[in-house]
């Protein structure tokens, strides 16, 4: 890696904007960037490029999959000479953030997600965690016909069965846990991205490097590889994996009987927010009504 120069934090928060092109909002003074790609950007703080970080590490070899997959491992190995005083860790991305309170106009057919049309609005303060509870992720949604049902009403049904196998074989998912992961109703939306508390973000970190390693060590492949949607199959499946990971850690579930089902997401509102995403010309995306 090059073009560092350190870490920085904010009131025991370390503030990450991984960005694939230039953000759409003006990236606060106390974060640290995460390139997924090459761009120029006028920014002063410490800069981290995952193509460098693929190229020096041991075990990831991308072959063209997409490298958004390791701006998780690379923000692990950035933290992991952190020293004392990081408590949590928050991710943005170039285009979406997550609020305590919305702002903009709901998304069509995304509960939870708002759309924004000018990132302005998205100030140092807005942006800034408040510390009011452990977590700001996204707010969680059920759907009737499990979350096996709902990816493959959307993507591709044989890289859902490709991608379980594979998690059972590098061990960050047991056989048991597989069959419950197929039929859980609840999905917290893009884990990590939001606020996550620093031991739980390093677990989560610790499994997905353990998931994408393997996958390049086996050559895994998307069933669509030439489609642009469906060639993103492991980052879709990994969505659901952050999800499932962040229950077992957080809530310390064992995934037995109806763990999730009777979770009793009241108690924890706290952390949950609005996803704010970023689209100037008004453009509405989100297919998380499926199956609901």
């Amino acid at each position: 890696m090059h073009n560092t120069s350190g870490l920085t934090l904010r009131n025991g928060t370390a503030y990450f904007v991984v960005a694939h092109v230039p953000p759409l909002f003006p990236i606060p003074s106390y974060s640290n960037l995460i390139k997924t790609s090459n761009f120029e950007l006028n920014f002063d703080g410490p800069s981290y490029c995952v193509s460098d970080f693929v190229r020096c590490s041991e075990g990831f070899n991308p072959k063209g999959n997409y490298l958004a997959d390791y701006a998780v491992p690379l923000i692990g190995e950035v933290i992991r000479n952190k020293g004392p005083g990081i408590a949590s860790i928050s991710i943005s991305l170039h285009r979406k953030v997550i609020l305590r309170n919305p702002l903009g106009v709901p998304a069509r057919n995304y509960p939870g997600m708002y759309t924004l049309t000018n990132g302005d609005q998205l100030t140092e303060k807005r942006l800034s965690f408040d510390n009011e509870s452990d977590c700001l992720l996204m707010s969680p949604l059920r759907y009737g016909i499990g979350l096996e049902g709902q990816y493959k009403k959307a993507h591709v049904s044989e890289d859902f069965d490709a991608l379980a196998n594979y998690a059972v074989e590098c061990g960050v998912m047991s056989s048991e846990e597989v069959n419950y992961f197929r039929r859980m109703t609840l999905l917290i939306p893009g884990i990590p991205f939001g606020v996550l508390p620093i031991k739980i973000f390093e677990a989560l970190a610790a499994q997905h490097s353990l998931f994408v390693r393997h996958l390049d060590l086996v050559g895994f492949v998307p069933s669509k590889p030439d489609d642009l949607y469906q060639r993103r199959a492991r980052s879709f499946f990994l969505e659901r994996l952050h999800s499932f990971w962040f229950m077992k850690f957080f809530f310390q579930l064992k995934f037995t009987g109806n763990d999730t089902k009777n979770l009793e997401l009241e108690n924890y509102k706290k952390n949950f927010g609005s996803c704010i995403n970023i689209e100037p010309n008004e453009k509405y995306s989100g297919i998380y009504t499926t199956g609901v």
